[in-house]
């Protein structure tokens, strides 16, 4: 969606409602907002332990890694012959 084309589409969002919404989410008495926040700071604490060494994520990282690198020097190891390693290109 291009800037300016959001009535052609349909979407429509009333300066009330991102008021509205806004309000709620710096409501520091809501009960709903302490849980958001609750939850994004678990949310928080899991994504960086997931991203440290020996975390999942930190993991999987490596494991792609050491894979990739395999592959590389795997086709490295290919030997081609003088007239195969040769090319040239017709214009």
């Amino acid at each position: 969606m291009n800037w300016g084309e959001e009535e052609k589409t349909g979407v429509l969002v009333k300066k009330e409602d991102i008021k509205r919404a806004i309000c709620m989410l710096m409501d520091d008495d809501g009960e709903e907002i302490k849980e958001r926040r609750e939850r994004a700071t678990k949310l928080c604490e899991m994504a960086k332990k997931a991203v440290e060494k020996g975390g999942s994520s930190h993991l999987e990282m490596t494991w792609l890694i050491q894979d990739i690198m395999q592959q590389s020097s795997s086709k490295e190891d290919i030997k081609l012959t003088p007239k195969e390693s040769q090319f040239t290109c017709s214009a």
